[in-house]
């Protein structure tokens, strides 16, 4: 997913300078390395692309398809080397294990991710925040200029004698046409669409036909919407701030944007810093802890032992031991090279294998009425 994103936005930092090919290259080699991610990068990034460009008249057409259609084709081989893998594990996959894979994934172990009905209250409390600012700034840009200057328009102008290509006087980047921030504000909007799409459909299937909606759901719907709606609302907000966006009133909305976009953005940074400097225990490490309410000298003691114990395990038992684990632990296979019987946070991704995964969490970590955890018995663990 890392790599995937670093093409994903050179891609884009290609379509600002109207290199749609080489554009069209890296975002087909993002898909190669993380094929959903890139299913909803080609799909807003494409139909951005069209909303800005064509005309629809036939000269806009066919400027548009001369400009792309060498790109398309390099994102589809990227694409396609990304999508085979998968495509071929579901094939060989059972229909009924693919359902329960499913399932499995959108209402168990991925729910925080895929869907909404799972997500936890401040993740919503949130989004709730982001898409406040995100409505301040776009009211602060009402009847703005948003004219753009695209490629269509260029291609237009070098057919027909006598036009000479105008260009922009000044750095406005806002208006750069297709490659600019008209095209990226775009992309954000459809991919807050298409999660609107899915919170719609979560809400409405998923207690109603679980199979089919997770069936629908496991895409991730929401993961470019993440990524793209702060990074709409940014540029609007840097747009009027530097002047690029013609806007009414613009002085005090400048002035506004300006003083509360760095205020905010130290603001975060400050705490981040702060919490990283303060922090013995890694995040992941945190999940190890029986209880959330013990002092912090306790829990660095906790964090110190298991260490102690993942390193003589590695020192001291044969590398084919399978091993039974704490149940919220997530480091275990880091640290001691050793397989687990079941680790919930290393679930794996065939959908056959999520069947056998699912079962021995159950099996392995039962609980009470109070979902407290079982103790386990010496006949449970010879089994």
């Amino acid at each position: 997913k890392c790599i995937a994103y670093a093409f994903f936005f050179f891609g884009l930092g290609c379509f600002w300078r109207r290199q749609s090919t080489w554009a069209w290259l890296s975002i087909g080699a993002g898909s190669a390395f993380h094929v959903v991610t890139g299913l909803w990068v080609i799909a807003t990034l494409g139909l951005a692309s069209l909303w800005t460009e064509v005309r629809w008249d036939r000269m806009s057409w066919r400027c548009w398809l001369r400009e792309h259609w060498l790109g398309w084709l390099l994102c589809l081989a990227g694409f396609t080397a990304g999508a085979l893998p998968a495509i071929r594990m579901d094939a060989e996959t059972e229909r009924d294990s693919a359902t329960q894979s499913a399932e499995q994934q959108v209402y168990n172990r991925l729910g925080h991710h895929l869907s909404p009905s799972k997500f936890s209250d401040s993740r919503w409390q949130s989004f709730q925040l982001l898409l406040a600012v995100t409505a301040s700034v776009l009211l602060c840009s009402r009847r703005g200029d948003w004219r753009t200057y695209s490629a269509s328009d260029a291609c237009r102008n070098a057919e027909a004698p006598g036009n000479v290509e105008p260009t922009p006087t000044t750095w406005e980047w806002w208006r750069t046409g297709p490659a600019g921030g008209r095209l990226l504000s775009v992309i954000a909007a459809l991919a807050f669409g298409f999660a609107r799409v899915a919170l719609v459909f979560d809400f409405i299937f998923s207690s109603r036909v679980p199979r089919f909606a997770a069936s629908i759901l496991r895409f991730y719907w929401f993961r470019w919407n993440d990524v793209m709606l702060p990074l709409g609302a940014s540029l609007v907000g840097v747009a009027i701030a530097s002047g690029v966006l013609a806007v009414p009133r613009p002085r005090l909305k400048r002035s506004l944007l300006g003083v509360f976009g760095l205020a905010l953005s130290f603001g975060l940074l400050w705490n981040r810093h702060s919490t990283n400097t303060q922090e013995k225990i890694p995040v992941g490490e945190k999940l190890n802890f029986v209880l959330k309410t013990d002092s912090d000298e306790t829990h660095y003691r906790q964090y110190v032992d298991w260490k102690a114990v993942c390193d003589w395990i590695e020192k001291n038992t044969d590398r084919s031991s399978l091993w039974l684990t704490p149940r919220r632990q997530q480091s275990f296979k880091w640290r001691t090279g050793r397989p687990e019987l079941a680790s919930w946070k290393d679930m794996p991704q065939n959908a056959s294998a999520v069947v056998e995964w699912s079962r021995r969490i159950k099996e392995a970590y039962q609980y009470d009425d109070q979902k407290n955890l079982k103790p386990i018995t010496l006949e449970k663990l010879e089994e």
